[in-house]
């Protein structure tokens, strides 16, 4: 075979990482879906296939998206591609070589079956001799699509790794999504090429896998020459190797005149690997860079110097972008990212195609490449038998990727697995450490293997997303300064996510509101400036935000797209300020003290100027000086900071005495570096109106100690202790119970003159988290109705940062004074307003049932439709999602089961199709007795990922329902099962007799998806009023009517709050425990 002549024809053309004598199959294809029965790897087209034309590769199977959904939702696609060769070319041995081919398929040529994929990670294989002819010939590739994937017994999980396509909201269609091509060889061809760089010794070690065809056996010269980029060799070696299967020949180059490769640096070397001998010939060329990137004294280091990890995630984007015919992905990976300080990227879920990490390899920016092991803590409950095809699938597609991609010198780590399940009953752990990952470590020793969100032996990784998903935003700092104390001296510690995107319900969390504005947009990029900041003070080794994308879209300045690319770009900065001031609310005329850190990542000490300013205006993360101009100047000073150092100094200045907002502002000028900032709001509060405000009212006090009982004097109040042992005196306004002192004593015996007194006209305010009751005389009890029936209440976990007016209950009295940046972040406590919120099935804004391992229980008088049993329904199910459907026994898509639903069953609609007509469901029930306010909830699962719709009663009007509406009680009742969660759909008054509640869908969810699925819908009676609610819609205020007067419950922490002098004292949370009690007085 004269494969010489042949590589005279064909230049050394880059594809798949590589250059070797190739012929690109990519370009025009014919594409067809599969008949209904389905995928099967001996399945061939008809005469009568209709054939559709496309480009391929390409992120879905064609631009016309009809077409691409009937493809995506078939059982498997044929797909065709008709190319010619010369007889040089036909006469040579061939490989067929695929980066990204989802999910699977099976290959035939000239209409003989070539070879075939199970899998979708990076492959080749060498075609049967005879199967190539010169002139025209015709690729055909049977795909799997994801409905055919191999599945568990439960029909849930997929058995192989599958990345983000095991969620809602990951892509699933398959397709040709990276290059594919045939390679030419004789004989023996050379399989891979992984560069193994050794800057200690100079020398770069060449892992050459070798493959004979058609039980070629001979004795090969494998030879390895290094060239520069202008072609000069710089060092070659070779070797001699016994080819008889295919294996592994080591071949170790010196290159003592090789200059490293850094992100600064970034010189990259081609190693030209040719393989000849008797009946074999082959070439290949890989470039590598010469770097060491590994973990020395407990931190990361890059060619042996100190380099911690300042970035950001990204999330497969280049699938959308395929070859960057617009420069985008260059500009999102390099310039863009280079502006906001994000050096490192973590590929999460997906490893990246060649051509992205070589736009990384000639640009210097990193990568952390994640394997599509994503559990994101789901167990799996895979049997022993599906486990061990799962852990195969696994470990062979992983090693494929290491072996493709380990010669990029901008990758720097491998990560296992994402979010894995520790103590689960197949041990996931134990496999991976002592399994996946030390398969991964033999193709390449040179990296780290890291399980992100948990720790592994080479590094010790955390998800955090406390503090801003819930919470309050002290606990990422608690978290951050926590895992800097216990670390491991000899692991990195690493924060890989944190912060994440701004969905309705997130943003209501921290503005009241869910529009995505301008105040949002600065809200959001204060919390990341502030958790960044909460990293950088505690060492972190590796701070990565998710996600990149969020940021970088959009027209806010001409420095910034975003605030929070703003606030980004300071607080990834190498040298870089924070001001740890975690509070927000101040006294008006009080000192304010304020520690500054300035931290070095730099190998190199850093002079730097400090400048710290009170503006009257936010800022906003601005750097330059005309920012600043009219600005109140605290603080300046020249200053070094140590490499590799950490410095803090201290300021303190003055507030002014009227009321209003300003701004905190460190901006740092280092020598020879770009200006970076920290900012922090300060709402400053007059203090002195709440001296003596309730000069006139009476109270009586139940457990307060002596501080509570100063500060309720130092409003005004006639103070008066405990209960009387007889009828409450008729000047007392209201009881003030703080219970959590009143347990166990004598108090507690003199509950009935308590109950009397609020049934006759009082008020009682209960900073209580459950009723008062006495363990050794059960039937004292508060609150009772006159009748003697008992008000029963508790609290449930929840920690929250805010504290908002019930939309549905307008007291203005109580918010007198308020502005909603009061209503925000307390000072102290982690900054939260409450750990606790009011749990009672009686309440307007907690659902009227009490939830269990078998289900919703309903509390009396709840009318209960269950929401898998229409008398009507449109409501179709052909989307497969682990969570959400299954394959029944005839191989049909149903509904799941879930234990903790209602009757253990929820209706679905679940499909992709767009229906001519609204899909539709219809429910009856009846009422019994007089017409009455009732509120009406559906539980259901998580309202952000599923779809609007409308309900109405009977004829009446519809009301609309949004993905942004609030949620109470969401959670994931089962262990990989979905979040669901009840929705308060409002307030209806049916009278006696028989009904119809009508639901119908109006449009897909933001990814175009039909989804929706009722477990129940309740009818309650309204009893209690919501005055406050948390941010996630917790009440945290409520009323209730007893007799002629009202109890007033609150689980807002209060108590160390209005205590002046104290480290917690915070005047805005003072300001609405006066309205409170001034509220309750006015009865």
């Amino acid at each position: 075979m004269k494969l010489f002549a042949l590589r005279m024809l064909f230049a050394f053309t880059h594809a798949l990482g590589s250059y070797a004598a190739t012929f690109s199959l990519e370009g025009a294809w014919d594409i067809a879906p599969m008949p209904d029965e389905g995928w099967a790897a001996d399945a061939v087209p008809s005469v009568s296939t209709t054939w559709r034309q496309t480009v391929l590769p390409d992120n879905a199977w064609s631009r016309d998206a009809a077409v691409a959904a009937q493809c995506a939702g078939a059982s498997g696609v044929w797909a065709r591609h008709t190319f010619t060769l010369s007889d040089e070319q036909a006469q040579c041995d061939a490989a067929l070589r695929w980066e990204l081919i989802r999910w699977g398929f099976v290959a035939r040529l000239n209409g003989r079956i070539a070879g075939a994929s199970q899998w979708y990670a990076p492959g080749s294989f060498t075609l049967p001799r005879g199967v190539l002819r010169a002139g025209t010939n015709q690729l055909l590739l049977a795909i799997r699509e994801w409905n055919s994937l191999p599945r568990n017994s439960t029909g849930r999980e997929v058995l192989l790794p599958i990345g983000s396509a095991r969620f809602v909201w990951g892509p699933k269609a398959g397709g040709i999504k990276g290059p594919l091509a045939l390679e030419f060889h004789d004989g023996v061809r050379i399989r891979s090429i992984v560069a193994r760089p050794d800057i200690g010794k100079m020398n770069a070690t060449f892992a050459v896998r070798l493959e004979p065809a058609g039980g070629t056996l001979c004795t090969a010269d494998v030879a390895v020459a290094v060239a520069d980029a202008e072609r000069n060799v710089i060092g070659e070696a070779h070797v001699t190797a016994l080819i008889n299967a295919s294996r592994v020949v080591e071949v170790v180059v010196p290159l003592p005149a090789a200059q490293l490769w850094s992100p600064a640096t970034t010189v990259l070397y081609t190693a030209n690997v040719r393989v000849t001998g008797r009946g074999a010939n082959d070439a290949r060329s890989v470039r590598f860079g010469m770097r060491s990137f590994g973990v020395q004294n407990g931190h990361f280091a890059l060619n042996g110097a100190y380099h911690p990890l300042r970035g950001a995630n990204i999330l497969h984007e280049w699938l959308a972008h395929y070859r960057d015919p617009d420069g985008y992905m260059k500009a999102f990976l390099t310039g863009t990212a280079r502006r906001m300080n994000a050096a490192v990227f973590r590929t999460h879920t997906l490893p990246p195609l060649h051509w992205v990490a070589d736009i990384c390899d000639d640009h210097g920016t990193l990568l952390i490449v994640e394997m599509p092991l994503t559990y994101n803590y789901d167990d799996l409950e895979l049997t022993p038998a599906e486990d061990a095809v799962y852990r195969t699938n696994a470990v062979a597609m992983c090693t494929a990727w290491v072996e493709e991609l380990a010669s990029h010198p901008s990758i720097i780590m491998w990560v296992s697995s994402n979010e894995p399940v520790d103590a689960d009953p197949n041990d996931q752990y134990g496999w991976d450490v002592s399994t996946l990952i030390p398969a991964m470590k033999a193709v390449d020793p040179t990296r780290p293997v890291i399980r992100t969100g948990e720790d592994s032996p080479d590094a010790q990784d955390a998800h955090i997303y406390a503090g801003f998903w819930n919470g309050g935003p002290g606990e990422c700092d608690a978290y951050a300064r926590w895992r800097a104390q216990t670390r491991d001296p000899q692991r990195p510690i690493m924060c890989t996510e944190y912060l994440g995107g701004a969905p309705p319900e997130r943003r209501r969390l921290w503005t009241g509101s869910t529009s995505n504005d301008a105040r949002w947009a600065l809200a959001h990029a204060m919390i990341a400036m502030e958790q960044t900041e909460a990293f950088r003070r505690s060492g972190f080794d590796c701070i990565l935000p998710y996600m990149f994308r969020y940021w970088v879209r959009g027209s806010w300045r001409e420095d910034a797209p975003t605030p929070s690319f703003a606030a980004f770009r300071s607080t990834l900065a190498p040298v870089a300020v924070s001001l740890d001031m975690p509070d927000r609310n101040f006294a008006a005329g009080s000192p304010v003290a304020a520690p500054v850190h300035l931290m070095n990542d730099l190998d190199a000490p850093v002079a730097a100027r400090l400048a710290c300013f009170v503006c009257t205006n936010d800022p906003a993360f601005a750097v330059d000086d005309r920012a600043y101009e009219n600005a109140a100047r605290a603080a300046e000073m020249n200053l070094s900071i140590p490499a590799r150092g950490h410095l803090i100094t201290n300021i303190t200045f003055p507030l002014g005495s009227r009321e209003g907002d300003c701004w905190l502002a460190a901006v740092l000028k280092p020598e020879g570096g770009d200006a970076v900032m920290s900012e922090r709001p300060l709402h400053v509060l007059d203090a002195s109106p709440v001296d003596g405000v309730l000069s006139g009212l009476t109270v009586r006090v139940l457990g307060g100690d002596a501080e509570a009982l100063d500060a309720l004097s130092r409003y005004g109040l006639s103070v008066r202790s405990s209960i009387p042992s007889s009828p409450f005196e008729p000047d007392v306004d209201a009881v003030i119970s703080f219970s959590y002192h009143v347990h166990g004593t004598p108090e507690e015996a003199q509950i009935p003159w308590l109950n009397k007194y609020v049934a006759d006209g009082g008020a009682a305010i209960m900073l209580a988290r459950d009723c008062l009751h006495m363990a050794r005389d059960p039937y004292l009890h508060f609150p009772e109705k006159p009748g003697g029936a008992r008000i029963q209440y508790n609290a449930q976990p929840h920690n929250c940062a805010s504290v908002f007016p019930y939309p549905g209950r307008p007291m203005p009295g109580l918010w007198q004074g308020m502005r909603r940046e009061h209503l925000i972040r307390w000072n102290g406590l982690l900054n939260v307003v409450c750990n606790e919120c009011i749990d009672a099935d009686w309440l307007d804004t907690a659902p009227p049932a009490r939830q269990t391992d078998s289900g919703p229980v309903p509390a009396a008088g709840v009318i209960v439709i269950e929401g898998e049993a229409p008398v009507a329904s449109t409501f179709a199910v052909d989307v497969h999602d682990q969570m959400v459907a299954r394959r029944g026994a005839d191989g049909t898509l149903e509904p799941v089961r879930r234990r903790a639903w209602s009757g253990g069953r929820a209706s679905l609609l679940c499909t992709r199709t767009a229906p001519p007509k609204p899909y539709e469901t219809s429910y009856e029930f009846s009422i019994e007795g007089p017409a009455m306010p009732r509120i009406l909830w559906v539980r259901e699962q998580m309202r952000t990922w599923c779809c609007p719709y409308e309900w109405r009663i009977d004829d009446g009007p519809w009301h609309s329902v949004s993905p942004a509406e609030p949620m109470v009680n969401l959670a994931r009742t089962e262990k990989g099962g979905p979040s669901f969660g009840w929705t308060r759909l409002g307030t209806v008054q049916p009278g006696p007799g028989a009904h119809r509640l009508d639901v119908r869908v109006t449009g897909p969810n933001k990814d175009g998806l039909y989804l929706l699925s009722f477990d129940c819908l309740m009818l309650a009676p309204v009893v209690g009023e919501t005055l406050a609610v948390s941010g996630a819609g917790a009440p945290l205020v409520v009323r209730v009517p007893v007799g002629k007067g009202a109890v007033y419950v609150t689980t807002l922490l209060f108590d160390n709050r209005i205590r002046k002098g104290t480290s917690c004292y915070d005047p805005a949370a003072e300001r609405l425990f006066v309205n409170l009690i001034k509220a309750a007085c006015a009865r």
